[in-house]
């Protein structure tokens, strides 16, 4: 798999976690300011994503393995958070 891919989809997935959350807040009635600032960010997140593996040229890209093992990583254990807080 190559780098770009794995470095944009794991920003998209944090982001698609960020808006699940918002929109779980929602439905329970808890709208406010930082709600509608996570549902800003993570809509931001995921077109930043989409925007970096449109226009990046994947032989041109660079990030070092140790950075991608930290993004992947913690895209992870975002998702692994999300889905202990929902089931408990």
């Amino acid at each position: 798999m190559e780098r770009l891919s794995v470095y944009t989809a794991t920003f998209a997935v944090i982001g698609i976690i960020f808006g699940f959350n918002a929109l779980a807040l929602s439905a329970t009635g808890e709208w406010g300011l930082p709600t509608l600032l996570i549902a800003i960010g993570s809509v931001v997140m995921i077109a930043g994503a989409v925007y970096e593996l449109v226009s990046t040229d994947p032989s041109a890209f660079t990030v070092s393995s140790t950075d991608l093992l930290v993004i992947f990583v913690g895209g992870c254990l975002s998702l692994v958070g999300v889905t202990l807080e929902y089931q408990m």
